[in-house]
């Protein structure tokens, strides 16, 4: 079976089996994750950093008063299991545009790649770096979190979350490190290495999803959160590479706030 998201209903109360399944449209959202918003400036240091967000612009409220906020610590003693297979991934290789928004670099593949979750299609807009991780899990940060951000026509947003650790070079990231525009506001048009993102999927790990929201100013909720737990690697030159333009660019964890977090032991999405 494929896209479930399905607590075993045995395990939950009704009240969060029904908020573990939430997902609320977000048209134009997915731009926003790590782009330009059109708002207040932030950043994550001083006066613009994520403790003064809500301070910054009345749209930033939800960074101070929202209650399902991302990202947060996943603890894989209180997640509730879950069953099936969370998702399909339909990803195909292509060439990819890279831009230095001035938060992170951001990439965008030329092609419909994208995963199907729970019946619905979403494509991938773009994926981009955190370092260190946002998401940790038992309390402990990675030093690379990636985050590929997917929409359906209704405008819902899907995240998933990859960890990395120093290790093996990243065969897969290495053509996009390597043309990493150096200043805010710069684009390098259509590398010419086709990146198989696929790559940047584990091949065998638990899976943690929630519900949360964007983890950048406006912080809008309403985000399926899916993280796999298991990391990927990358060498040490390649993560010096990222931290060399951006070494802080991570929002804390926030509060759970009763929220149910799901963990597949054992699924692992297809793949086309």
């Amino acid at each position: 079976m494929t896209a479930i998201f399905h607590f075993p209903i045995r395990s939950l109360s009704a009240a969060g089996a029904a908020l573990a399944l939430l997902v609320t449209p977000l048209a134009g959202m997915a731009a926003d994750h790590e782009g330009h918003h059109g708002h207040a400036d932030w950043g994550y240091d001083g006066k613009l950093g994520p403790k003064h967000w809500a301070e910054l612009s009345p749209a930033y409220k939800l960074c101070r008063d929202g209650r399902r906020q991302s990202p947060i610590d996943l603890r894989t003693d209180q997640a509730f299991p879950a069953r099936g297979v969370p998702f399909k991934v339909s990803y195909r290789p292509d060439t990819i545009d890279e831009t230095n928004n001035g938060h992170t670099v951001t990439e965008v593949i030329h092609n419909d790649s994208g995963v199907t979750y729970d019946g619905r299609d979403y494509s991938l807009k773009q994926f981009h770096f955190h370092s260190h991780s946002e998401h940790t899990v038992n309390g402990k940060p990675r030093p690379l979190e990636i985050h590929l951000v997917h929409q359906d026509k209704e405008g819902r947003l899907l995240v998933i979350g990859v960890f990395f650790t120093v290790g093996k070079a990243n065969e897969t990231l290495e053509p996009l490190l390597r043309h990493l525009p150096a200043k805010a506001g710069q684009h390098q048009v259509d590398i010419k290495d086709k990146i198989d993102i696929r790559g940047l999927i584990p091949a065998d790990s638990a899976i943690f999803t929630y519900d949360g929201s964007l983890t950048t100013p406006p912080a809008t909720e309403g985000v399926r959160w899916f993280v796999y737990q298991t990391p990927l690697t990358v060498s040490a030159e390649q993560l010096k590479k990222f931290k060399q333009l951006y070494n802080h660019n991570f929002r804390p964890v926030q509060p759970l706030n009763g929220r149910f977090v799901g963990l597949f032991h054992t699924a692992t999405p297809k793949k086309n």
